[in-house]
Protein backbone atom coordinates (compact mmCIF):
# COMPACT_ATOMS: atom_id res chain seq x y z
CA UNK A 1 0.00 0.00 0.00
CA UNK A 2 1.05 3.41 -0.27
CA UNK A 3 1.92 6.24 2.72
CA UNK A 4 -1.40 7.38 3.03
CA UNK A 5 -3.73 4.06 3.60
CA UNK A 6 -0.22 2.14 5.80
CA UNK A 7 -1.05 5.27 8.47
CA UNK A 8 -4.34 6.10 8.38
CA UNK A 9 -4.75 1.77 8.73
CA UNK A 10 -2.44 1.96 11.86
CA UNK A 11 -4.82 5.16 13.30
CA UNK A 12 -7.65 2.85 12.46
CA UNK A 13 -6.17 -0.04 14.09
CA UNK A 14 -5.92 1.76 17.21
CA UNK A 15 -8.75 4.07 17.65
CA UNK A 16 -10.76 1.11 16.58
CA UNK A 17 -9.59 -1.12 19.26
CA UNK A 18 -9.40 0.88 22.40
CA UNK A 19 -12.90 2.55 21.44
CA UNK A 20 -14.06 -1.48 21.40
CA UNK A 21 -12.31 -2.15 24.56
CA UNK A 22 -13.13 0.68 26.35
CA UNK A 23 -16.90 0.52 25.69
CA UNK A 24 -16.85 -3.61 26.52
CA UNK A 25 -15.02 -2.99 29.62
CA UNK A 26 -16.60 0.63 30.77
CA UNK A 27 -12.70 1.65 30.97
CA UNK A 28 -12.25 5.22 29.40
CA UNK A 29 -8.63 5.71 28.14
CA UNK A 30 -6.30 8.94 29.41
CA UNK A 31 -7.02 11.61 26.75
CA UNK A 32 -3.02 12.20 26.71
CA UNK A 33 -2.69 8.62 26.35
CA UNK A 34 -5.22 8.40 23.43
CA UNK A 35 -3.20 10.76 21.28
CA UNK A 36 0.26 9.25 22.18
CA UNK A 37 -1.00 5.68 21.11
CA UNK A 38 -2.71 7.13 18.00
CA UNK A 39 0.52 9.04 17.24
CA UNK A 40 2.68 6.04 17.74
CA UNK A 41 0.73 3.37 15.68
CA UNK A 42 0.18 5.56 13.03
CA UNK A 43 4.18 6.02 12.22
CA UNK A 44 5.06 2.61 13.05
CA UNK A 45 2.46 1.63 10.68
CA UNK A 46 4.51 3.18 8.43
CA UNK A 47 8.05 2.75 9.86
CA UNK A 48 9.17 -0.42 7.49
CA UNK A 49 9.40 1.51 4.36
CA UNK A 50 12.28 3.58 6.23
CA UNK A 51 14.17 0.91 4.24
CA UNK A 52 13.51 2.27 0.98
CA UNK A 53 15.44 5.71 -0.52
CA UNK A 54 12.18 7.10 -2.24
CA UNK A 55 9.77 6.09 0.25
CA UNK A 56 7.30 8.68 2.23
CA UNK A 57 9.14 7.65 5.53
CA UNK A 58 13.14 8.20 4.56
CA UNK A 59 11.91 11.64 2.35
CA UNK A 60 9.99 13.18 5.30
CA UNK A 61 13.04 12.96 7.45
CA UNK A 62 15.05 14.95 5.07
CA UNK A 63 18.83 14.44 5.70
CA UNK A 64 18.18 12.61 8.64
CA UNK A 65 15.97 10.13 6.37
CA UNK A 66 18.99 9.66 4.24
CA UNK A 67 21.00 8.01 7.61
CA UNK A 68 18.05 6.12 8.77
CA UNK A 69 17.87 4.62 5.34
CA UNK A 70 21.22 3.23 5.18
CA UNK A 71 21.13 1.90 8.80
CA UNK A 72 17.55 0.17 8.01
CA UNK A 73 18.68 -0.92 4.62
CA UNK A 74 22.52 -1.93 5.45
CA UNK A 75 21.13 -3.98 8.64
CA UNK A 76 18.20 -5.72 6.07
CA UNK A 77 21.18 -6.43 3.35
CA UNK A 78 23.56 -7.93 6.03
CA UNK A 79 20.76 -10.72 7.42
CA UNK A 80 19.59 -11.15 3.62
CA UNK A 81 22.91 -12.00 2.74
CA UNK A 82 23.63 -13.98 5.82
CA UNK A 83 20.53 -16.11 6.04
CA UNK A 84 19.83 -17.06 2.10
CA UNK A 85 19.79 -20.29 0.95
CA UNK A 86 20.58 -21.02 -2.79
CA UNK A 87 17.02 -20.70 -4.07
CA UNK A 88 16.46 -17.38 -2.73
CA UNK A 89 17.65 -14.70 -5.16
CA UNK A 90 20.61 -12.23 -4.20
CA UNK A 91 19.03 -8.54 -3.38
CA UNK A 92 19.98 -5.10 -5.12
CA UNK A 93 18.65 -3.32 -1.64
CA UNK A 94 17.54 -4.55 1.14
CA UNK A 95 13.65 -2.92 0.77
CA UNK A 96 11.28 -5.36 1.30
CA UNK A 97 13.13 -7.92 3.15
CA UNK A 98 13.80 -8.06 7.03
CA UNK A 99 12.07 -4.72 8.25
CA UNK A 100 9.66 -6.13 6.62
CA UNK A 101 9.11 -9.63 8.44
CA UNK A 102 7.47 -10.45 11.78
CA UNK A 103 10.60 -11.02 13.12
CA UNK A 104 11.86 -7.39 12.75
CA UNK A 105 8.72 -6.05 13.84
CA UNK A 106 9.53 -7.59 17.25
CA UNK A 107 13.05 -6.32 17.45
CA UNK A 108 11.77 -3.00 17.37
CA UNK A 109 9.14 -3.71 19.84
CA UNK A 110 11.88 -5.20 21.84
CA UNK A 111 13.91 -1.67 21.01
CA UNK A 112 11.18 0.43 22.73
CA UNK A 113 10.51 -2.16 25.37
CA UNK A 114 14.47 -1.31 26.56
CA UNK A 115 14.01 2.75 25.86
CA UNK A 116 11.00 2.50 28.07
CA UNK A 117 12.55 0.73 30.46
CA UNK A 118 15.46 2.42 31.34
CA UNK A 119 15.43 3.35 34.81
CA UNK A 120 15.90 6.50 36.82
CA UNK A 121 14.10 9.97 37.09
CA UNK A 122 14.56 13.37 35.60
CA UNK A 123 12.78 17.17 36.24
CA UNK A 124 11.77 19.25 33.55
CA UNK A 125 9.96 22.62 34.31
CA UNK A 126 8.63 21.86 37.60
CA UNK A 127 7.79 18.57 36.37
CA UNK A 128 9.00 15.05 37.66
CA UNK A 129 9.63 12.45 34.41
CA UNK A 130 10.94 9.08 34.22
CA UNK A 131 14.07 8.26 32.15
CA UNK A 132 11.69 5.64 30.14
CA UNK A 133 8.83 7.93 30.40
CA UNK A 134 11.15 10.59 27.93
CA UNK A 135 12.32 8.26 25.80
CA UNK A 136 8.90 7.29 25.27
CA UNK A 137 7.75 11.22 24.07
CA UNK A 138 11.13 11.51 22.31
CA UNK A 139 9.05 7.87 20.53
CA UNK A 140 6.18 9.68 20.14
CA UNK A 141 7.34 12.19 18.42
CA UNK A 142 9.82 10.27 15.87
CA UNK A 143 6.36 8.11 14.69
CA UNK A 144 4.02 10.95 14.81
CA UNK A 145 6.09 12.70 12.44
CA UNK A 146 5.91 9.73 10.45
CA UNK A 147 2.55 9.08 11.34
CA UNK A 148 1.60 12.71 9.69
CA UNK A 149 4.39 12.21 6.75
CA UNK A 150 2.36 9.46 5.38
CA UNK A 151 -1.27 11.06 5.57
CA UNK A 152 -0.48 14.13 4.56
CA UNK A 153 2.12 13.01 1.36
CA UNK A 154 0.67 14.77 -1.09
CA UNK A 155 0.73 17.97 0.33
CA UNK A 156 4.27 17.53 1.65
CA UNK A 157 5.61 16.74 -1.63
CA UNK A 158 3.95 19.97 -2.64
CA UNK A 159 5.81 22.19 -0.13
CA UNK A 160 9.43 23.13 -0.22
CA UNK A 161 11.22 20.32 -0.43
CA UNK A 162 14.55 21.92 1.22
CA UNK A 163 12.45 23.12 4.71
CA UNK A 164 8.80 20.96 3.96
CA UNK A 165 10.54 17.99 6.29
CA UNK A 166 11.95 20.08 8.46
CA UNK A 167 8.81 21.98 9.43
CA UNK A 168 6.65 19.12 10.06
CA UNK A 169 9.80 18.08 12.63
CA UNK A 170 8.77 20.98 14.22
CA UNK A 171 5.15 20.78 14.44
CA UNK A 172 5.21 17.25 15.34
CA UNK A 173 7.56 17.87 18.24
CA UNK A 174 4.95 20.85 18.92
CA UNK A 175 2.47 18.57 19.27
CA UNK A 176 4.20 16.12 21.31
CA UNK A 177 5.14 18.51 23.69
CA UNK A 178 1.69 19.84 24.20
CA UNK A 179 0.69 16.12 24.99
CA UNK A 180 3.58 15.34 27.49
CA UNK A 181 2.24 18.43 30.21
CA UNK A 182 -1.08 16.25 30.07
CA UNK A 183 0.56 12.66 30.62
CA UNK A 184 -0.10 10.64 33.91
CA UNK A 185 2.64 11.13 36.54
CA UNK A 186 6.26 9.52 35.99
CA UNK A 187 5.40 6.27 38.01
CA UNK A 188 3.38 5.30 35.16
CA UNK A 189 5.30 2.78 32.69
CA UNK A 190 5.14 3.58 29.12
CA UNK A 191 6.12 -0.22 28.17
CA UNK A 192 2.80 -0.18 26.44
CA UNK A 193 4.56 1.52 23.49
CA UNK A 194 6.49 -1.60 22.89
CA UNK A 195 3.26 -3.47 21.45
CA UNK A 196 1.98 -0.60 20.15
CA UNK A 197 5.21 -0.40 17.81
CA UNK A 198 5.69 -3.83 17.35
CA UNK A 199 1.76 -4.36 16.44
CA UNK A 200 1.81 -0.86 13.86
CA UNK A 201 4.89 -2.29 12.31
CA UNK A 202 3.29 -5.75 11.50
CA UNK A 203 -0.21 -3.76 10.34
CA UNK A 204 2.31 -1.71 7.80
CA UNK A 205 3.17 -5.97 6.96
CA UNK A 206 -0.38 -6.59 6.78
CA UNK A 207 -0.82 -4.02 4.36
CA UNK A 208 2.32 -4.65 1.81
CA UNK A 209 1.54 -8.59 2.14
CA UNK A 210 -1.60 -8.24 0.09
CA UNK A 211 -0.31 -6.98 -2.47
CA UNK A 212 0.81 -8.13 -5.65
CA UNK A 213 4.73 -8.82 -4.02
CA UNK A 214 3.43 -9.75 -1.10
CA UNK A 215 6.24 -10.01 1.65
CA UNK A 216 8.92 -12.04 3.35
CA UNK A 217 7.02 -12.25 6.79
CA UNK A 218 7.66 -15.27 7.33
CA UNK A 219 11.59 -14.99 7.86
CA UNK A 220 13.53 -17.11 8.93
CA UNK A 221 10.99 -20.27 8.11
CA UNK A 222 11.62 -21.86 5.35
CA UNK A 223 8.81 -22.32 2.93
CA UNK A 224 9.46 -24.39 -0.19
CA UNK A 225 13.15 -24.14 0.04
CA UNK A 226 13.31 -20.12 0.59
CA UNK A 227 13.88 -18.31 3.85
CA UNK A 228 12.84 -15.43 1.88
CA UNK A 229 9.64 -16.55 0.49
CA UNK A 230 7.35 -13.70 -0.57
CA UNK A 231 4.22 -14.48 1.13
CA UNK A 232 0.64 -12.74 -0.57
CA UNK A 233 -2.94 -13.51 -1.03
CA UNK A 234 -4.03 -15.96 -4.41
CA UNK A 235 -3.51 -14.63 -7.26
CA UNK A 236 -6.88 -12.95 -7.88
CA UNK A 237 -7.61 -11.46 -4.64
CA UNK A 238 -3.72 -9.42 -4.28
CA UNK A 239 -3.99 -5.73 -4.99
CA UNK A 240 -1.84 -3.01 -6.94
CA UNK A 241 -0.47 -0.30 -4.35
CA UNK A 242 -2.17 3.26 -4.84
CA UNK A 243 -4.73 1.62 -7.35
CA UNK A 244 -8.82 1.60 -6.47
CA UNK A 245 -8.74 -1.76 -4.59
CA UNK A 246 -6.50 0.49 -2.09
CA UNK A 247 -7.86 4.28 -2.74
CA UNK A 248 -11.94 3.45 -3.26
CA UNK A 249 -12.30 0.31 -1.01
CA UNK A 250 -9.62 0.27 1.93
CA UNK A 251 -8.72 3.52 2.35
CA UNK A 252 -12.55 4.30 3.20
CA UNK A 253 -13.07 1.34 5.35
CA UNK A 254 -10.24 2.54 7.30
CA UNK A 255 -11.81 6.29 7.32
CA UNK A 256 -14.94 4.58 8.98
CA UNK A 257 -13.06 2.70 11.32
CA UNK A 258 -11.13 6.26 12.41
CA UNK A 259 -14.44 7.84 12.62
CA UNK A 260 -15.99 5.16 14.88
CA UNK A 261 -12.79 5.22 17.57
CA UNK A 262 -13.09 9.14 17.58
CA UNK A 263 -16.68 9.52 18.04
CA UNK A 264 -16.96 6.81 20.28
CA UNK A 265 -14.03 7.47 22.60
CA UNK A 266 -14.73 11.30 22.71
CA UNK A 267 -18.77 9.89 23.71
CA UNK A 268 -17.35 8.08 26.28
CA UNK A 269 -14.67 10.31 27.72
CA UNK A 270 -16.85 13.48 27.67
CA UNK A 271 -20.23 12.47 28.07
CA UNK A 272 -20.03 9.01 29.99
CA UNK A 273 -21.82 7.70 26.41
CA UNK A 274 -21.17 4.05 25.78
CA UNK A 275 -22.15 4.17 22.38
CA UNK A 276 -22.17 0.13 21.92
CA UNK A 277 -24.65 0.50 25.03
CA UNK A 278 -26.65 3.03 23.55
CA UNK A 279 -27.43 0.83 20.05
CA UNK A 280 -27.99 -2.47 22.61
CA UNK A 281 -24.99 -4.71 21.64
CA UNK A 282 -23.73 -4.62 25.33
CA UNK A 283 -25.25 -4.40 28.51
Amino acid sequence: MMGPAHSLSGAAVWLGGTATYSMVTGNAIDPAILVMGTAVFSGAALGPDLDSYTSTATRSFGIFGRILYYLTNGLSMIVHGATRTHNDKPVENGHRTFMHTIVGSLLMGLLVLGLTSIPGTTEIFGKTFATGQLFAIGIMAFFLHLGLAGLFSKQIKNAKKTFGPYLLMAASLAVTAATAVFLPTYETGYQWLAIVVAAGWYTHILGDTITKMGTPMMWPLKIRGKRWYDVALPAGLRITAGEWQETKILTPIFWVIVAYGLISNVLLLAFDVNLLQAVGLVS
